[in-house]
């Protein structure tokens, strides 16, 4: 427990209010928390409108012993007891930027920041601790590393046991939160509700983090892809592939397919040391996606087989 006077408090630099409390700089590596009077109580200690919400003294000590474990992100250290009665919490301080403030940023750090927002949050539950309010708000790019703050409200759940549901919630509010800062319209994975819900177990397990590093990595794939067609220029092609790294995706028209021609194409390519990444039919790359059909489409081709039309 820390031990603090109002007077003491008013030393400090106030450097942020929110709903439920005012956040004071203690120095560079802690801050205090101090929860609004309305919201503490002495037997239940934080309590809102909805009694179900509140946050019991078995919650916070969790949540301390549990931070102990944390390499990338900070819990809450210890509980503050403000002039003999509970007052709020002693976290870490970061100085930096909220994520909200970056959704302008070039594709590829969005990208490294949300494989890093990705590793945090598997460290949390892991560690049986499910944030279920995953917002950039909420996470801070500070000195180059992700920080997920505001753990001790009442969104954060820190069980005894795991607990599929939590971690369920958890990754699917991540999964939003990892689309908004990567400027995408709809969820990449998920959309059903968790009424709707029919086999939990199967959905549980079907819904990961892999599939949210999935997802980041389509994106990463999509930024450093370069599409040509039988007419491409060799010169500029060779400079993005050996130079820059990019995946090479041989565009073919649905209505236009010539299966000599397309091998011909690729044993072009072989004979310079280019390995095709994908080989796609559409009729519009505004929604290309990887689709990994390559060697499919050199089996129908080497058989002899016509080639599924994919529409895009």
């Amino acid at each position: 427990m820390i031990n603090i006077t109002k007077e003491e408090l008013q030393k400090l630099e106030k450097i942020g209010e929110g709903t439920f409390g005012t956040i004071y700089k203690k120095d560079d590596k802690t801050a205090y928390k101090i929860y609004h009077k309305k919201v503490v109580n002495r037997s239940i200690l934080i309590i809102h409108d909805n009694p179900t919400l509140s946050l019991t003294k078995s919650h916070f000590k969790r949540l301390i012993n549990r931070s102990k474990n944390l390499k990338y992100t900070g819990g809450i250290y210890d509980m503050i007891i403000l002039d003999g009665k509970f007052g709020g919490v002693c976290i870490p301080y970061y100085g930096g930027e909220n994520l909200s403030n970056l959704t302008n940023q070039p594709l590829k750090l969005k990208i490294d920041l949300s494989k890093k927002i990705v590793r945090n949050a598997q460290e949390l539950t892991d560690n049986l601790i499910f944030p279920s309010d995953f917002k950039l708000n909420n996470i801070i790019l500070s000195n180059g590393e992700i920080r997920i703050i505001d753990l001790d409200d009442k969104t954060t759940h820190v069980c005894l046991t795991p607990n599929p549901i939590y971690k369920f919630i958890s990754i699917n509010s991540l999964g939003w939160t990892i689309q908004t800062l990567l400027g995408e319209n709809s969820h990449p994975y998920f959309s059903h509700q968790i009424s709707q819900m029919t086999e939990r177990s199967k959905l549980f397990s079907t819904y990961s983090y892999k599939k949210i590093l999935d997802y980041i990595k389509s994106k990463e794939i999509e930024n450093n892809i370069v599409f040509i067609d039988e007419n491409f220029d060799l010169e500029t092609l060779l400079l993005l592939i050996h130079k820059y790294n990019f995946k090479c995706v041989l565009v073919l028209e649905s209505n236009n397919i010539d299966k000599n021609k397309i091998l011909s194409i690729i044993n072009y390519l072989n004979s310079l040391n280019i390995r095709l990444y994908d080989i796609a039919i559409i009729d519009s790359l505004d929604k290309y996606n990887e689709i990994e059909n390559t060697n499919r489409i050199l089996s129908l081709l080497n058989n002899g087989r016509d080639i599924e039309v994919y529409k895009r």
